[in-house]
């Protein structure tokens, strides 16, 4: 039986995702602000810390196999978006910051989401997508599947 969703788990580490990126990386934080990197980023964190803990996973999100790899409806729901247009005329499509509470993290959690963060944090997007294809829950899905992290 799947596990209930826990949005303020999942507020709480977008929120320290997004801290943690502007404390490692602050000259280019804007620009690793974007939807597909920030929900890339959580799948790492939910799938380490189900590895590495006895839950399926931290916000217990229900993770497909979407288009451009790892999705979870419910964490794109949590993602308020503002558009930013570039120098070059592009608009970027950038997340505001969540408001999250992150005395729901434990300290597990906060651990996984420093690693991912510092790590992977500012791979440039197709990196980042190699990364997530390649790791076992990806592998032994098929597009549109739901994603067992464990």
């Amino acid at each position: 039986m799947p596990q209930k969703f826990r949005k303020e788990r999942a507020k709480a580490l977008l929120r320290y995702i997004q801290d943690r990126l502007q404390q490692f990386f602050p000259k280019t934080y804007t620009y690793l602000q974007g939807t597909t990197r920030l929900m890339k980023l959580v799948y790492l964190v939910d799938w380490l810390y189900a590895r590495y803990s006895e839950e399926p996973s931290f916000t217990h999100a229900r993770w497909k196999y979407h288009y451009y790899g790892p999705y979870a409806k419910e964490i794109q729901e949590l993602m308020e978006v503002e558009e930013k247009e570039l120098e070059d005329g592009r608009v970027f499509k950038k997340v505001k910051t969540v408001e999250g509470n992150v005395e729901f993290l434990d300290d597990l959690v906060k651990k996984i989401a420093d690693y991912v963060v510092k790590e992977f944090g500012d791979y440039p997007l197709d990196e980042l997508l190699e990364l997530v294809y390649s790791t076992p829950p990806m592998r032994k899905a098929e597009q549109g599947d739901e994603i067992h992290l464990r």
